[in-house]
């Protein structure tokens, strides 16, 4: 089937991010996209890209930390989708759809906190700046269509 070699790519990934972590072999769960419950899963993953550590991970005043952090980048990048959603609704859409993806994608690979919050800045900051400038184009194009008036 066509998603196979992408699913043995990513689980390949998978397993040995898993055995970094000194995960007991028979503890590793492959990605199994034919499975019904699949959905859950990829909306497990993008929670925990987002949000990593969750509260049941948190065991030190610094995860606590994290955590709170993540939710208020979270809610900044809620405000800009927002914003940029009331200026371009498709493009909006197609983003956060894209960042939901990318998000599932890496939140599937590993489950390590750690790892999480080193990949997640760079995606996330990305889309706050993006939505950002979907906002300003929207901006600027209303203040010259002034200045010609």
């Amino acid at each position: 089937f066509l998603l196979d070699p992408i699913f043995n790519k990513l689980n390949f990934y998978r397993y040995n991010m898993f055995l970094e972590n000194l995960t007991p072999i028979n503890e590793i769960v492959l990605l199994d996209y034919k499975s019904p419950i699949f959905i859950f899963d990829v909306f497990k993953f993008t929670i925990n890209f987002i949000f990593a550590p969750l509260p049941n991970e948190i065991n030190n005043t610094f995860r606590l930390v994290q955590f709170l952090e993540n939710i208020i980048i979270f809610l900044v990048l809620l405000f800009f989708i927002k914003k940029a959603y009331l200026i371009d609704k498709k493009k909006t859409i197609f983003w956060v759809i894209s960042l939901l993806f990318i998000c599932a994608v890496y939140g599937a690979i590993t489950d390590n906190p750690g790892s999480i919050a080193r990949w997640r800045f760079p995606f996330l900051a990305n889309w706050i700046l993006l939505f950002n400038i979907i906002i300003m184009n929207k901006n600027k194009i209303r203040s010259e269509s002034f200045q010609k008036i």
